[in-house]
């Protein structure tokens, strides 16, 4: 994982410098909660740019701004041409940085710094690719992993996601796969057994986008440890997981015979309130138990094994309907949250970006614009806004933000995944319109619970400062969410939702 520090060197924010040792956004521009906000700069737009901090590169872009972004005296984006500064080629909008690169918007200058595992000094020692046996040296010493045992050379971390769909090939120790059930932009998803008990499981496998360093991998091992401690009939129980000697990692979990929220929003059609009612409060009963269960954790400074500590509760940090998964019982569907985690301590390990094409575009539908000004920060709240998201998604069949529409139908049309930037301007400049404006028959008493749940503004830099404004802006987390939703329902003559 690269280090990427940014220090202004001139202009108001003058001093300032912000260190980055895991994938995070940087924002700049007039808005409260951009990391340098500078309101009175009009030369800047409210969201000016962004730098994306990825585990193996840090690239600027340009938020479509009005006069757009200096980087080493060239003008990347900017609506408003300016004769005497040069523009980048094809007047390009985004730039991967280079150590030493300087950012200008206005009077405001920003050094970057960014140091990679292979800037420390050590000897070039003989790698071979654990998968394919190659001599890959030269690119070990690149990443700072020469003479590891367990690396794996880029041309084999291709995404397990973009290989075409055939038989498993992966060996998991201890478990036989059977089948496919499913593929994102991080990897595939099978149906398996266990070994020693014959017990049918669904078995996730995940290939880091970087090489996966003894640390990142002891690091993604404490992070991962919180799951072991949920158990809730709403949540996917998390039985495993592990790495193969091929660097592939896998995560076993409940096997849930139905199909996910996506799929059940397809077939069926946008669902009545009433049928859709009682899967509400199940998700909002899963998630409220996660928010507020012991979690066991570990410093992230510990070795790996050491004993770990009791906390309260974890934010989910990914709910689209994805993350899902129905089961029919009893006569009736019961929904099962799953993935708590995952792709989170995956990021925070330093093995992915944030941006695994093929979950980044349709995932930041259900975000809360703090997904992005205060990723490090996310508190329960957060999740409170990205399920009723998930709520309003269902029962309408179009995006809460309407912009993410034209997004997904622009990426259909061109087969290329929405641009970050686009993505980050549609979060962050467009609210989520009133519940009943997007679903007039809704009855008030559930609109004003969703429409509370969905509230946003811009939030202090500080992570106290956020939680206090975001515990009374919204629900403070889906306990709170789940019974102002069950009260209402009851207020509209919904319900009782009693299991047959």
């Amino acid at each position: 994982m690269i280090r990427v520090s940014v220090s202004v060197t001139a202009g108001p924010a003058l001093g300032r410098r912000f260190v980055f040792d895991e994938p995070a956004y940087f924002l700049c521009g007039r808005v409260k909660d951009a990391h340098v906000s500078l309101p009175h700069e009009l030369f800047l737009s409210r969201e000016h740019f962004m730098l994306n901090v990825e585990p193996d590169r840090c690239t600027l872009l340009d938020l479509d701004s009005k006069n757009g972004t200096l980087v080493n005296g060239v003008c990347y984006g900017g609506r408003k041409a300016t004769a005497d500064v040069p523009r980048a080629a094809d007047q390009a909008k985004q730039v991967e940085l280079k150590d030493g690169d300087e950012i200008q918007v206005g009077v405001t200058r920003f050094e970057v710094r960014i140091e990679r595992p292979s800037d420390l000094p050590h000897t070039l020692l003989r790698t071979d690719c654990s998968r394919c046996g190659a001599d890959v040296s030269e690119e070990a010493h690149a990443a700072g992993q020469a003479g590891s045992g367990a690396y794996v050379c880029a041309a084999c971390r291709k995404p397990l996601a973009a290989r075409p769909a055939q038989a498993p090939k992966l060996s998991i120790p201890g478990y036989t796969l059977q089948a496919e059930l499913g593929r994102g932009g991080m990897g595939v998803v099978f149906k398996g057994v266990d070994d020693a008990t014959g017990e049918t499981v669904a078995i996730k496998t995940m290939l880091p986008a970087v090489a996966a360093s003894q640390d990142a991998v002891a690091r993604f091992n404490r992070e991962i440890l919180v799951n072991a401690s949920l158990n809730h009939p709403n949540l996917v129980r998390f039985l495993n997981h592990g790495r193969t000697d091929e660097g592939v990692f896998f995560f076993v979990m409940e096997f849930v015979d139905g199909m996910d929220l996506a799929a059940y929003a397809k077939s069926a059609g946008v669902p009545a309130l009433a049928e859709f009612a009682p899967l509400m409060l199940d998700m909002l009963a899963g998630l409220a138990f996660a928010h507020t269960a012991p979690v066991l954790v570990a410093d992230s400074g510990a070795a790996e094994g050491a004993t770990a500590r009791t906390e309260t509760g974890i934010v989910h940090r990914d709910l689209k309907p994805a993350n899902v998964l129905l089961r029919r019982e009893g006569g009736r569907w019961t929904a099962k949250v799953t993935d708590f985690g995952l792709a989170k301590s995956f990021t925070r390990a330093g093995l992915s970006g944030m941006t695994a094409e093929g979950d980044m575009a349709g995932t930041p539908a259900y975000w809360p614009r703090e997904q992005i000004t205060h990723y490090k920060y996310l508190s329960p709240a957060s999740d409170v806004f990205s399920m009723a998201a998930v709520f309003v998604h269902v029962l309408t069949g179009a995006y809460p933000r309407r912009g993410f529409q034209k997004l997904m139908d622009d990426a259909i049309a061109s087969k290329r995944p929405p641009m970050l930037a686009k993505i980050v301007q549609t979060v962050m400049r467009e609210s989520v319109p009133p519940a009943r404006e997007l679903l007039p028959a809704l009855p008030g008493p559930v609109a004003a619970v969703l429409d509370r749940a969905l509230r946003e503004q811009e939030l202090p830099p500080g992570e106290a400062e956020m939680s206090r404004e975001l515990t009374a802006l919204r629900y403070p987390h889906a306990g709170a969410f789940l019974e102002a939703l069950r009260a209402a329902f009851a207020a509209s003559g919904l319900g009782p939702f009693d299991r047959a």
